[in-house]
């Protein structure tokens, strides 16, 4: 059974990296099939622990970054994808304190990914942007001076 726990982990692991939640959820969906038990579940969290695997603080570095290049999102957008996922709110907190996140940047740069579609007057534009960077979890006083960088390159 520790061998198709791992098999499964292997396979699941092969598309992305994922948290220590995410693999003990797929392990319990699993588990009907495969007749797995807890201990089972346990020892196979605790083997890709060990190998390195499973690592929910380089997991969120990863994350991150990627959400940041693809989709750039806020801080809150960011916790709360991540909280979703069931990395822990400190490790969370560690992150974000560790990292210099330069939340103005990553929204001129949303702006500039976005900006080519938007039509109409200049009023209507800025209301655009502004719904869009708050949609994507921008505080207010980031999204005033992203807006107004972005109006200056214009």
């Amino acid at each position: 059974m520790f061998i198709k726990a791992c098999q499964l982990v292997y396979r699941f692991l092969r598309y992305r990296p994922r948290t220590e939640k995410e693999i003990i959820n797929y392990l319990n969906r699993k588990k009907k099939q495969y007749f797995f038990s807890e201990a089972i579940i346990k020892k196979t969290i605790s083997f890709f622990k060990e190998e390195g695997e499973i690592n929910d603080r380089q997991f969120i570095d990863w994350f991150v970054k990627g959400r940041l290049k693809v989709r750039p999102k806020g801080i809150f957008l960011l916790r709360r994808e991540l909280r979703h996922l069931g990395v822990d709110k400190r490790l969370i907190d560690n992150y974000f304190n560790r990292q210099q996140f330069e939340e103005e940047a990553v929204a001129l740069h949303a702006l500039q990914l976005k900006s080519r579609r938007w039509r109409g007057s200049k009023r209507e534009i800025f209301i655009k942007m502004n719904n869009f960077l708050r949609r994507r979890g921008f505080n207010s006083q980031s999204i005033k001076r992203a807006i107004a960088e972005f109006s200056l390159k214009e």
